[in-house]
């Protein structure tokens, strides 16, 4: 298997675990409030992600700084022409 397969399937499987962790957020206010309220963290991200372990989504504060990274680096290649 590639490098580059294997990148592919943890983006996947940040995407499955943003995905099942917004189901949640929609379906339960307390839970969506928490996560709000994580923005008045001094450390919000891993505010949010303690959260998220607690109600059973595991998101690290890698996983969110990478995805930020990916998303910034698509985007430029898409620009720059690729």
């Amino acid at each position: 298997m590639s490098e580059n397969s294997n990148h592919g399937d943890e983006r996947t499987s940040l995407q499955c675990r943003q995905k099942l962790g917004r189901k949640k957020a929609k379906a339960d206010p307390i839970l969506r409030e928490k996560l709000l309220q994580t923005r008045e963290n001094p450390n919000p991200i891993h505010a949010f992600c303690e959260i998220c372990h607690a109600y059973g989504v595991s998101i690290y504060e890698m996983d969110l700084a990478m995805a930020g990274e990916e998303f910034y680096a698509e985007i430029k290649r898409s620009t720059n022409g690729g």
